[in-house]
């Protein structure tokens, strides 16, 4: 074997390995806020539209938007953080046909302790590792998220455009 096709074949070796180590950290990062949600009696949607509920100008339907969800799926949320006492919603000053949602002081509890469990986590983790390896991983993830998301950005392209030659 020459030594370009063996460097190749190592890099692509690599490059899979690199890609399920991503894989692991996904997954590891999705049961552990699934762990941290569950200890505060929430699911994690439910902690996002907490986490969101939170900032002033809270839009059910903006929210929807960004999980790609429905109005309805996301009422529901609501509906059951109210359930909890974790959020009250009323009718709107400016507009009768909008609501308001704020966080009880209970959900404000339920949220700082959700928050001191991520720090605690941070400092067990992250800051275990030194300023270069934190730089070095920001960099490296900030390029390989900027790719993904560029390739993913084109390939829903082509797509559309082949549906609509296709339909």
């Amino acid at each position: 074997m020459s030594h370009s096709r063996a460097k190749s074949t190592e890099k692509s070796r690599l490059a899979l390995d690199a890609v399920e180590v991503l894989g692991r950290l996904a997954g590891l990062f999705a049961e552990r806020r699934r762990q941290l949600a569950e200890v505060a009696g929430l699911t994690v949607v439910q902690w996002q539209a907490l986490e969101e509920v939170q900032h002033e100008h809270f839009m059910p339907t903006m929210f929807a938007a960004q999980r790609a969800s429905s109005a309805a799926a996301v009422s529901k949320v609501l509906r059951q953080l109210s359930d909890k006492g974790l959020i009250v919603t009323s009718l709107s000053d400016k507009d009768g046909r909008q609501r308001d949602y704020k966080l009880t002081d209970q959900g404000s509890f339920v949220l700082s302790l959700l928050r001191e469990q991520r720090k605690r986590a941070i400092s067990e983790i992250w800051m275990k590792l030194s300023a270069d390896e934190l730089e070095q991983f920001v960099s490296i993830g900030g390029q390989i998220a900027g790719r993904l998301e560029d390739w993913a950005e084109k390939a829903a392209l082509q797509n559309k455009k082949e549906s609509s030659t296709n339909g």
